[in-house]
């Protein structure tokens, strides 16, 4: 039997999130893996009803949708999301967003070395620039940085990996809309066949808007980051397909750049 609190989650995700697919309990025998980019419009959220939990959840909510960007190609094509890292002893300022928001679909290579961000809550004119540092194709993690100090939210990286059913949040963040909490829980850590890559999936249904969004626990933890959607053919079952938090630390590492870890 699940534990209270995971109940009490699930009910709460249909008041938080709406128009939520349901997946299928076994996945069919064979299927095909296709990612989407997810950088157009998201709906509105509801507002949950408040008591313990919910206020504990709202919370989270807020300050990841505070610590999420909307990313931005040329200051005003909007490309998909990205997240600032808490870092130690880094002097400037780190993004991280997914780089299939950053590369070219047919050249495979960097559509840009310059980029922006964006927020809701800033002017509309307002964007900060970031530089492209590095990317890695196969692990679909690209880093952008500037050498100014921005104050921006930042968001520590779980120091575990989450488990089975565990609840997770996500913001699609596009423009023109509200940014919108979609809640779910956390299924496996897989390896996409023929790719030899592993990926996180998740239940929270991935909407346009999320890629590179950060996915974190109800602590408000990082514990992986929206890739896309994984699709079986034979009868639409879809999941969300996410980086998994030690390839996000391992790819910082190797950039030399240590990230804080929320024990």
């Amino acid at each position: 039997m699940f534990p209270k609190y995971i109940v009490l989650f699930l009910i709460l995700s249909l008041f938080v999130c709406t128009r939520l697919n349901t997946p299928v309990a076994t996945a069919p025998p064979s299927l095909s893996i296709y990612f989407q980019d997810l950088t157009t419009t998201a709906p509105t959220p509801t507002t949950p009803s408040p008591d313990n939990l919910v206020t504990k959840i709202t919370a989270t909510i807020q300050k990841t949708s505070d610590a999420t960007y909307r990313l931005y190609y040329f200051k005003d094509t909007y490309i998909g999301s990205a997240w600032s890292p808490k870092t130690k002893d880094f002097h400037g300022t780190i993004l991280i967003t997914a780089a299939h928001c950053v590369i070219g679909k047919t050249s495979n290579k960097p559509r840009s070395n310059f980029w922006w961000i964006g927020h809701p809550s800033w002017d509309p004119e307002k964007k900060l620039q970031f530089t492209l540092l590095s990317y890695d194709v196969e692990k679909d993690i690209a880093i952008l940085f500037s050498m100014e100090k921005y104050e921006l939210e930042e968001l520590e990286i779980s120091a575990t990996s989450p488990k089975f059913v565990d609840p997770l949040i996500v913001i699609a963040n596009p423009p023109g809309s509200t940014a919108t909490p979609i809640i779910g829980n956390y299924l496996s850590k897989v390896v996409i066949p023929k790719q030899n890559k592993p990926c996180d999936l998740i239940t929270n249904h991935t909407r346009p808007g999320c890629s590179g969004a950060p996915v974190v626990t109800i602590e408000g933890a990082v514990v992986t980051m929206v890739q896309g959607v994984l699709q079986f053919q034979s009868n639409g079952f879809t999941v969300g397909s996410a980086t998994p938090r030690d390839i996000i630390i391992e790819t910082l590492e190797s950039a030399r750049i240590r990230p804080a870890i929320k024990e």
